[in-house]
């Protein structure tokens, strides 16, 4: 070997050694779990349970190295890393014409109502996660107030009951419709997710002090903050005198919690309701409040409440990091009308903890249908890779929006999401 040769290599054998030097120590280093309102969901979820520590040996080898390459590629294989997949869903509203059906499918069993069949096709990617999110938009008051769909909504418990079972963890609850079913309700839908297993709710706090303590999940070793706001509720208020909070979003609590939250957790996501009902582009206030979350080092923003789908993007940050950005996510499940309103996805992506810091990668976007037929019955949520023309011909909300189409329906998708984000099933339709 050259003698440059020979010298690189004791560079790099060097600059190796120095890391496994310097990742104990920052490991030690690490804050203390301090972390308020925290969750573990590690048991019984994690893929990712390979616990490993750099040696010199694991470096060097028990050969003799030939050349730098062998030593980079060594220590890389060897330097440890957590991830969490993670997916989102959009609004989960349940119309009247929702609920009915599902009381037709629990016919012969000893449920109430059924909505597991209603997404059947998707079953198997909110399953396969290891965190999943919903924008639940109903509230569940119970026996306060009936059953009832739009204006005033509240939803039965199966629906929540159902949700967890197909397998999502996270249930975000702050949106428009939350104070639907007055106070009472509020409080008891906070209630409901707090007593169901398996559900992580964000969005209602029973007080402002619950509201300022930060709620944080830590999956796989990796501690993940949740942040949820909404532009308001309809002109609803709380009662005088409850001591209940509704996270009306402004910009200095928007600066302020995504500042501690970044201090918190290695991961920060923030669920909000905002965005102009069927606007297929993002206002200026939610641009503004956006940028506000980028630059406090936000990872992930998720969209709701236009009930259509609005562009998903990545934005680069100060720090050298960027953001994922879904401006909205459209509708998951509702009875809606218009064909803009039956289009929406699956947001996913991978959270990557290594030695240098947290990271989000790997984001993609799955497309998919809300469809009903002509009777607005028969609810089942489609991904676009399996949704056909034919099955478009039928959809039922061809009685309320003559203008609509397949192509339409893929133009809304082309439109706002970056070929980057589609899957190649996306692409074979």
């Amino acid at each position: 070997m050259k003698r440059n040769g020979i010298l690189t290599v004791i560079i790099v054998i060097a600059l190796a050694l120095s890391l496994l030097l310097v990742l104990p120590m920052l490991k030690n280093g690490e804050k203390s779990n301090e972390y308020g309102n925290t969750k573990n969901l590690s048991a019984g979820y994690g893929k990712n349970d390979i616990k490993e520590t750099i040696t010199p040996a694991d470096v060097l080898g028990k050969g003799i190295l030939t050349c730098e390459e062998d030593v980079l590629q060594t220590a890389a294989e060897k330097i440890h890393t957590e991830k969490v997949s993670f997916i989102a869903c959009g609004d989960n509203l349940i119309h009247s014409t929702v609920y009915s059906d599902a009381k037709t499918l629990a016919e012969g069993t000893d449920k109430r109502y059924n909505f597991i069949p209603m997404y059947d096709n998707v079953a198997d990617i909110i399953k396969d996660a290891d965190i999943a999110f919903i924008n639940q938009e109903s509230p569940f008051a119970g026996d306060i107030k009936p059953i009832s769909g739009y204006p005033l909504f509240n939803s039965p418990d199966e629906v929540g009951y159902d949700l967890v079972e197909l397998g999502f963890d996270v249930i975000g609850i702050s949106n428009n419709h939350m104070l639907d079913s007055t106070t009472a309700g509020y409080k008891r839908t906070i209630e409901f997710w707090d007593n169901t297993d398996g559900a992580f709710q964000i969005g209602g706090y029973k007080n402002k002090e619950d509201f300022e303590n930060i709620k944080v999940i830590e999956q796989n070793g990796i501690k993940i903050a949740f942040l949820s706001y909404t532009y308001g509720t309809n002109g609803l208020t709380l009662a005088k005198g409850s001591e209940l909070y509704v996270p009306i979003y402004n910009d200095e609590d928007i600066d302020r919690q995504t500042k501690k939250a970044r201090e918190l957790a290695d991961a920060v996501i923030v669920s909000i309701h905002w965005g102009t009902e069927d606007s297929f582009k993002p206002g200026p206030e939610q641009t503004r409040k956006a940028q506000i979350m980028i630059d406090n080092g936000v990872d992930v923003i998720i969209g709701h409440h236009p009930h259509v789908l609005q562009p998903m993007k990545w934005e680069e940050r100060k720090d050298g990091g960027k953001t994922l950005v879904m401006y909205s996510l459209g509708n998951f499940l509702s009875g809606m009308m218009y064909s803009r309103n039956m289009v929406g996805g699956i947001l996913g992506f991978d959270i990557i903890k290594a030695p240098n810091g947290t990271s989000v990668e790997n984001a993609y976007f799955i497309p998919t249908v809300c469809q009903y037929n002509y009777s607005v019955r028969g609810f089942k949520i489609y991904k676009f890779s399996e949704y056909t023309e034919e099955l478009e011909k039928v959809h039922g909300a061809h009685k309320f929006d003559p203008s609509m189409s397949y192509k339409y329906m893929r133009n809304i998708i082309n439109n706002a999401i970056p070929d980057e984000f589609l899957t190649e099933d996306f692409y074979r339709n």
